[in-house]
């Protein structure tokens, strides 16, 4: 897949593969869901989640964490997070 991401209807839209930098695909990645994107768009705002029902420790995101989203080892978008369930 190159350039950004097709939408698709229903939810998961998009699943992929992200992490919580400073960790890479290596040393945290974990599975990750997005809904509500501009599919045509470079910047898009988006919503987003971790596909484990529990997330903690180095998977728990608050308000300024960045996500990069991964294509195997390779990072292909990162999110900033406006808002967190719970936040």
């Amino acid at each position: 897949m190159t350039g950004p991401p097709l939408p698709r209807p229903g939810w998961p839209l998009r699943r992929g593969d992200g992490v919580r930098p400073p960790h890479t695909a290596d040393t945290g990645l974990a599975s990750y869901i997005l809904r509500n994107f501009d599919g045509g768009a470079w910047r898009s705002h988006a919503e987003g989640r971790w596909l484990a029902a529990a997330t903690r420790g180095e998977q728990l995101v608050r308000p300024g964490s960045v996500i990069a989203v991964t294509e195997g080892a390779r990072v292909v978008a990162y999110f900033t997070v406006h808002h967190a369930a719970g936040s």
